[in-house]
Order: C-alpha cells, then sequence, then structure tokens
C-alpha cells in the first residue's frame, strides 16, 4: 500500500499544490506553501530594491571612491616627503612609483624609472638576485638583506 501526496494538476498540464491525505501531510503542504509565498515576496523586493535606491547607491559609491582616491593622493604626497629612497615594482620589476628619495639616492628621475625593469635600471652588469630575493620572499613573507648601488 502506498501512502503519499497526490498532486493536484491544473488543465494546463501545471503542478498545482499537492492534496494532503494525513495532517502532518496537511501541516508540510501549509509550510511548503508559506516558504514559496515568502520566497516569492522576497524576489519582488529583491526586484525593487535597484529602482527604490539606485540613486542612494551610485551617491554613495561616489562617495567611497572620492574618498579612496584623495586617501591614495595623501600617501603618493607622503612618499614624495620621506627622504628614503622608495620605488614600487611589479611582480614583473617594472617600477610603477619612484619617489624623491630614489631619485636622489639612484640618480635617475621618476620620468626615466617608471615603466623601466628595476633590474635592468639599477644592475645593467646583470649582477641581479632577483630571483632568489623574490623565492625568500614568497618562502617566508619578507626578504631582508643589502644590495649595492650601481649608478
Amino acid at each position: 500500500m502506498m501512502s503519499g501526496v497526490v498532486d493536484k494538476v491544473s488543465t494546463d498540464g501545471q503542478s498545482l499544490s499537492p492534496t494532503p491525505k494525513t495532517p502532518l501531510e496537511t501541516e508540510l503542504c501549509e509550510a511548503l506553501e508559506n516558504l514559496q509565498n515568502q520566497v516569492h515576496q522576497i524576489e519582488l523586493e529583491k526586484a525593487e530594491l535597484p529602482d527604490q535606491h539606485s540613486q542612494e547607491v551610485e551617491c554613495l559609491v561616489e562617495k567611497k571612491a572620492l574618498s579612496l582616491q584623495r586617501r591614495v593622493q595623501e600617501q603618493a604626497a607622503l612618499l614624495d616627503v620621506a627622504t628614503d629612497a622608495i620605488f614600487v615594482r611589479d611582480l614583473d620589476g617594472n617600477i610603477l612609483d619612484w619617489n624623491k628619495g630614489a631619485e636622489t639616492l639612484y640618480g635617475w628621475a621618476a620620468e626615466e624609472a617608471l615603466e623601466k625593469k628595476a633590474s635592468k635600471l639599477m644592475y645593467p652588469d646583470g649582477a641581479n638576485n632577483d630571483g632568489e630575493i623574490y623565492k625568500n620572499l614568497l618562502r617566508q613573507g619578507s626578504w631582508k638583506g643589502e644590495r649595492s648601488q650601481v649608478r
């Protein structure tokens, strides 16, 4: 003997809510219908959200972008005030930023150094140990050492 729930089917072949046979099945069917209604309501609210708040969200995004831009400008200004030589390079060794301290120490203006390979600029004779430094950096998370200046 099979016990279970019987599905109602509409004239267009779509399944309707199941017809319960026991009180437990009735309770489960009601809970299922309640959940389906809640999901539908959430989907409706979610669809309306961008329309209702798009200007507010756009304004917040713009404020955040301006704040981040200001912060980057402030940090860049601090790099130029530092007396230490500070330069930033990507993982390919291309120089992305070169401060005034680096200009003074290494003798190249930022315009000369930017987008150049750091190893070619600083070690034209090929005396470069970047490979070992990168391995150590990846393995230990930092590198501490001394390098000789060419120019």
